[in-house]
């Protein structure tokens, strides 16, 4: 079992997810091998398609 060093309620758990969700799925997709930027996921996630990004 590992201690809680941060002490985060649900909430703050929840908050600093959904802020950190863009770099989140941009650092897992790198291991996957998908080459786009930062900014390019962000519109993936923006449910928008950046030029030249196939996915």
């Amino acid at each position: 079992m590992y201690p809680d060093k941060f002490h985060l309620t649900k909430e703050q758990n929840r908050r600093f997810a959904k802020k950190n969700l863009v770099r989140l799925v941009f650092t897992n997709s790198r291991f996957e091998g998908v080459n786009t930027i930062l900014p390019q996921t962000q519109t993936i996630i923006d449910s928008v398609s950046p030029a030249g990004v196939i996915y």
